[in-house]
């Protein structure tokens, strides 16, 4: 089960990523956050160890590894359309609705 700190976590890194070329570094998150950057580490090792993300300490790459867990996490989650801050999620294929 995924907690909501790792579902923010997630969000942030997806944000992102959209605007990267698929690399996420950690002072990118912990700016988007507004925490340190040992806190992110911390946390990303945590969703590294769950396999939510690959985490590269050299480089820190993450990114959701598939079609499938993107697929879980949306089901998961109910298939919303904004998050509870009422801020909209992109669908799987990045789309803004």
């Amino acid at each position: 089960m995924i907690t909501v700190t790792e579902e923010k976590y997630l969000k942030a890194i997806f944000s992102v990523l959209h605007f990267t070329e698929g690399k996420v570094g950690n002072r990118l998150i912990s700016e988007k956050l507004g925490l340190r950057p040992a806190s992110v580490t911390d946390m990303l090792r945590k969703l590294d160890e769950k396999e939510l993300i690959q985490y590269n300490r050299t480089e820190l790459s993450e990114h959701i590894q598939s079609d499938e867990l993107l697929d879980e996490l949306a089901n998961l989650l109910g298939n919303p359309v904004f998050d509870p801050h009422g801020d909209p999620i992109p669908d799987k294929d990045g789309i803004w609705r």
